[in-house]
């Protein structure tokens, strides 16, 4: 990973992000075909987009709709609906956390509103709750901050149905990697995947050339999916070019993936985490939707592959001290 940002305004569009159908990824014949076209965009820029995947598209423009009546309302009715006291996962309604911060960069351009959610909700009964350490029991299990916004709980089919589709892409790359098919099946049990609903509102003004919305940052766990709305925003930078960053492509409806920190630990540094940020948009309201793949936070994290000789940074990784440390980063001093 590169220890240096480009200029904001060097921006460069070159087929650097692929697209990449998952039609027939089924057919063993066609199946090592595919994981491997995914394997080599995580090797080369660490994002890549999917089509012919299996999450509705209904799914995401059901909730969109609902996410953005809720943004849409005044901070004070929001705020009701921001985290609670314990909650270390920061779950509902906070306002300019700082994404950057968690990666050690300093930079004030972080304008998001964001509503988070996770499946460690003792109404949901999603997760084995009754075998975590006091500690992270106290950090974890809370619920999820629904506000009452008409269909907003429309949220829970396009979560499962994007941690679906997550487990079936790390599945691809387990055979791309020459792991066992079902490798990150073990390892995410009990995920503590996170949705985050992003809003970016309305410029007032024309930005700056060299603003974003979400400033620039690697994502800790080990995969993010989102599906694209058709609105452009999201770059990442060119690590072959580091002087540049690269718009991901406009795809309605396909879902945009990038790996996590831990899964370049996972894959012995062979897949990549890239810097990405959000571009602010100029004069229209924004909402995306990404969900994060974290293993479960009794897990420990270390290289299934074989990392570089000599180099460092490949020691095992305690999943619940690493997302709690980069969490409490990233919000401190947020909103609410």
């Amino acid at each position: 990973m590169t220890s240096a940002l480009p200029a904001s305004d060097a921006v460069d569009e070159h087929g650097y992000v692929p697209v990449i159908s998952l039609a027939g990824a089924h057919d063993p014949q066609r199946r090592e075909k595919v994981a491997r076209y995914l394997g080599d965009a995580l090797r080369r820029s660490g994002f890549y987009i999917v089509v012919d995947h299996d999450v509705p598209r209904y799914l995401f423009d059901r909730f969109y709709a609902t996410a953005l009546a809720f943004f849409r309302q005044p901070a004070a009715v929001k705020a009701a609906y921001g985290p609670v006291p314990g909650d270390l996962t920061r779950r509902g309604w906070t306002t300019r956390f700082r994404a950057a911060a968690g990666i050690g960069l300093e930079t004030d351009e972080d304008a998001a509103e964001a509503w988070t959610m996770n499946p460690y909700d003792p109404t949901l009964g999603w997760r084995n709750l009754v075998d975590l350490q006091p500690g992270v029991r106290a950090g974890i299990v809370h619920p999820n901050r629904f506000p009452p916004t008409p269909g907003f709980r429309a949220v829970l089919p396009y979560f499962l149905a994007m941690e679906s589709q997550i487990l079936t892409l790390l599945a691809l790359h387990a055979t791309d990697l020459g792991l066992p098919i079902d490798y990150f099946a073990r390892l995410c049990d009990q995920p503590l995947t996170n949705l985050a609903a992003n809003y970016y509102p309305r410029q007032h003004q024309a930005p700056a050339d060299d603003s974003s919305c979400l400033g620039p940052h690697t994502d800790l766990g080990i995969m993010t999916a989102l599906m694209h709305s058709g609105q452009r925003g999201l770059q990442v930078i060119d690590q072959d070019h580091p002087d540049r960053w690269v718009p991901v492509p406009n795809v309605p409806g396909g879902i945009v993936v990038n790996a996590g920190d831990e899964l370049v630990l996972v894959s012995g540094g062979r897949y990549r985490s890239a810097y990405h940020r959000v571009v602010c948009p100029d004069n229209e309201e924004r909402v995306s939707v990404p969900v994060f793949m974290q293993p479960g936070p009794d897990r420990v994290i270390t290289p299934a592959c074989p990392p570089p000789l000599g180099e460092s940074g490949y020691e095992p990784l305690d999943s619940w001290e690493f997302f709690t440390r980069r969490m409490g980063i990233m919000y401190e001093g947020a909103g609410h």
